[in-house]
């Protein structure tokens, strides 16, 4: 079971690699590898489960853009880095 749960590891730690590749296939790979992982070793994998879990369901959810949370104000808008040190990134 040990080897399963190292090879769980992986598929989350890809998962979330890829994220800002293809936020669908990352979110999908993390949440089962989550979950798969504490199938397979129960109780030894609650702190990463629940984290691959809870990241792999905001990437889902598009919560979560190349690494930063989007506000509610900058929903629909694209980044522009050139705005100026005075105005917030989106």
């Amino acid at each position: 079971m040990g080897i399963a749960a190292v090879f769980f590891g992986i598929i989350g730690i890809i998962g979330g690699a890829i994220v800002s590749k293809n936020n669908k296939i990352g979110g999908i790979r993390m949440v089962l590898s989550g979950i798969l992982g504490f199938i397979a070793i129960s109780l030894f994998w609650i702190i990463p489960g629940v984290l691959l879990v809870i990241g792999g369901v905001l990437v889902l959810k598009n919560k979560i853009i190349f690494g930063f949370l989007k506000s509610a104000k900058c929903a629909g808008r694209d980044s522009n880095p050139g705005q100026g040190l005075g105005k917030p990134l989106c």
